[in-house]
């Protein structure tokens, strides 16, 4: 809700020119989840992988609206990072390190 309130107030308050609402909502929705992802990663939180291959996801969606190519290719690479270190939390993970000390 407070990222409806402040993208949507961002677009009203620099007046801009985009009509495209799905659009909109799409920036909003990817605000959300960077603020969540930003969190879960400051509290080590284990569920902050999956956090930010949703963020990726939509960033993908997102680019694809503007046809941006390289943001494309960019997303998708930080896909495969974000899957490939959640994979490696759980083997290896900062959790079970800290619970032995």
């Amino acid at each position: 809700m407070v990222t409806y309130t402040l993208v949507f107030l961002g677009f009203y308050w620099f007046g801009t020119t985009i009509k495209n609402q799905f659009f909109k909502h799409t920036v909003a929705i990817i605000f959300g989840i960077s603020l969540v992802g930003n969190i879960s990663t400051a509290f080590k939180y284990e569920q902050t992988f999956l956090t930010w291959s949703f963020y990726n996801l939509a960033q993908i969606i997102k680019n694809v609206i503007q046809g941006n190519v390289a943001n494309i290719v960019k997303y998708v690479f930080y896909i495969i990072n974000s899957i490939l270190t959640f994979f490696d939390w759980r083997i290896n993970g900062d959790v079970k390190k800290t619970k032995e000390e």
